[in-house]
């Protein structure tokens, strides 16, 4: 929960020649992570070794504030479990990195949440620090959502990184302002600075929850396919659809100047294209970590290449193995995953160290992002000073 994370994926590549080169020799502007609070309910086969659930129970007090003993009885996970507000100092910390983003010219990406999930249905007690937002005992979750959602827009030089297994809520949870006409019967504006993305760690899991992502007007969509459990085929999201946002009818294809136009309402503009426009893979790390096959990885990244999305690998995991190294090496049946694992998880627990992967593997990008020239992150740019 600092104001830096070793989260690789949240980080911003810095423009050639940007004084923070001095800091951060490699390029890449480290981003942070947010927890509005702490606490979370498992949802799908990829939470079994959920690392925040882990954290829980070794140290209860991040849940419930305070040390408690080994035999204290309490649930520190799931549904049973209460959530913990994070206190009001907290809180103030992403003000603080807005004002640095925009002195230095460089967006911070912030990962929310890492040991909750926003979009999580959650209506048990809630612990924290008393505030105007914030009474024990009478305030529930959607109060502090709205906290949330006002943070976030006073904080328009950050890029909020919202990951969740909870797609089919978003919509029924995030501001009625964010959603456009077709949702809601009124004019509305996703945030320019909200990316929003959901884990699918199976192919069953994407056919879930990417329809209901990709419905999403979002500046960028993504997906966490960590820690992925089987081979995914993600071509049908990586392409999309185009969908006009006044009356909500959709195509697949463009005219001739490449753009895509509605033919059943009056909207001539183009439509937004509608797709994962940003793919992370990896595998799971840690105790009763996963089998993870390259050759998974290899896949996406070509598929994403070639639909013009953006990957990130991020780690290769604590059990990776690459099946089609071994089934040359057989010249017969592909192997299990068990006879056949590789040595790539032996430099650090979750196969991090990306100097050891295969080259082909070794892609970290991110997308591109242009804010309209109205949006208030264009505030240096036009000589404005930093809030």
């Amino acid at each position: 929960m600092s104001k830096q994370t070793k989260v690789e994926w949240t980080g911003t590549p810095l423009p050639a020649g940007h004084p923070l080169w001095k800091t951060y020799p490699s390029g890449v502007f480290p981003g942070a992570t947010f927890n509005p609070w702490i606490g979370c309910e498992p949802t799908s086969p990829g939470c079994k070794n959920c690392y925040a659930w882990a954290l829980a129970k070794r140290a209860p007090q991040l849940v419930y504030g305070k040390p408690l003993g080994p035999l204290h009885g309490l649930p520190v996970w799931g549904a049973a479990a209460p959530r913990r507000v994070t206190s009001r100092a907290y809180w103030q910390e992403p003000l603080a990195w807005n004002k640095e983003a925009c002195a230095s010219g460089v967006r911070k990406k912030v990962f929310c949440a890492s040991l909750a999930d926003v979009f999580e249905d959650f209506d048990g007690p809630l612990h924290g620090e008393e505030r105007d937002w914030l009474v024990p005992g009478k305030t529930n979750m959607n109060d502090v959502r709205r906290a949330l959602w006002a943070l976030i827009d006073d904080t328009p030089y950050l890029d909020w990184l919202i990951l969740t297994k909870r797609a089919d809520r978003i919509a029924k949870v995030a501001p009625s302002l964010w959603l456009p006409f077709i949702a809601t019967g009124r004019g509305g504006a996703w945030p320019r600075n909200v990316w929003i993305g959901t884990t699918c760690e199976s192919q069953q899991y994407a056919r879930w929850r990417l329809p209901d992502l990709l419905a999403l007007p979002a500046p960028v969509r993504f997906v966490s396919y960590e820690p992925a459990l089987e081979e995914v085929d993600f071509g049908v999201w990586l392409s999309g659809y185009y969908k006009c946002p006044c009356c909500g009818a959709a195509r697949d294809s463009t005219s001739d100047d490449g753009n895509a136009y509605c033919s059943q309402c009056e909207n001539d503009e183009p439509l937004p294209r509608h797709r994962v426009d940003w793919l992370s893979v990896g595998g799971e790390s840690g105790d009763g970590a996963r089998p993870f096959d390259l050759r998974w990885a290899r896949r996406v990244a070509a598929a994403c290449s070639a639909a013009e999305a953006t990957v990130f690998v991020k780690q290769m995991g604590a059990r990776p193995y690459d099946s089609t190294l071994a089934w040359k090496m057989l010249g017969a049946h592909e192997p299990s995953t068990e006879q056949h694992a590789l040595g790539l998880a032996s430099v650090t627990k979750k196969g991090g160290d990306i100097s050891k992967w295969p080259k082909e593997l070794r892609v970290r990008k991110w997308p591109p992002v242009d804010l309209p020239k109205d949006h208030p992150a264009r505030t240096r740019e036009r000589g404005g000073a930093c809030g």
